[in-house]
């Protein structure tokens, strides 16, 4: 595996889990977070992490996050949080400011090598959304079915990120990832095609 891949396996790692352990020098807690489309955590931090403290957020399979708690000021952030975590109410939200990032093999990275620039169809998400929940439910229904192995009428797409989306089913949140990199709309819409196509692929293999 090549230091792209073993970065972008951790980040596809971060972005499936749905808790990690926040630590500070005083003690640790576990905490929700939400990865923005960038890869930046939103945690609910609680006010025993105050904004500028020095953090490491770990999550289970072993990427360490390492930076500070800023304040957030960006509303889409807070929405996605919202949108994917299990808090319904509200929350203390931080944003971890990453300054490295240390992955399971002992790897350290800087921010600039995990981060995303913001993508380009960042202003046509709600389109994605809206279009996925209302004109191709079918086909996430297949994919819930057969890459997760959910069963669920009404599959709901609730985030998307240039590695991936997240879906609602089954009472839980899933995180389906992307073969390649998605800047533009029409590679968001490739990549769905393609999960679409493997999910009927695996039901054909099932039915011989």
């Amino acid at each position: 595996m090549t230091a792209n891949e073993k970065i972008r396996e951790a980040r596809w790692h971060l972005r499936e889990a749905a808790t990690a352990e926040l630590h500070v020098s005083a003690g640790s807690a576990h905490c929700a977070f939400v990865c923005t489309r960038e890869g930046e955590p939103v945690v609910a931090a609680g006010s025993a992490f105050p904004e500028g403290v020095a953090v490491e957020l770990h999550e289970a399979r072993g990427t360490i996050l390492q930076g500070k708690l800023r304040p957030l000021d960006d509303e889409a952030a807070r929405h996605r949080f919202f949108a994917i975590a299990n808090e319904a109410g509200p929350s203390l939200l931080r944003r971890l400011e990453i300054e490295e990032v240390v992955l399971p093999d002992g790897a350290r990275i800087g921010a600039g090598d995990w981060l995303f620039a913001e993508p380009g169809w960042v202003e046509k998400e709600q389109y994605i959304l809206d279009h996925m929940n209302e004109d191709h439910v079918r086909e996430m229904r297949e994919m819930c079915a057969q890459l997760v192995g959910v069963e669920e009428a009404e599959p709901r797409m609730l985030a998307v990120d240039p590695e991936g989306m997240h879906l609602r089913a089954g009472g839980a949140v899933h995180y389906l990832r992307f073969d390649e990199t998605c800047d533009t709309v029409r590679e968001v819409a490739m990549q769905t095609v393609m999960l679409t196509h493997r999910a009927r692929e695996l039901a054909s293999s099932d039915a011989e």
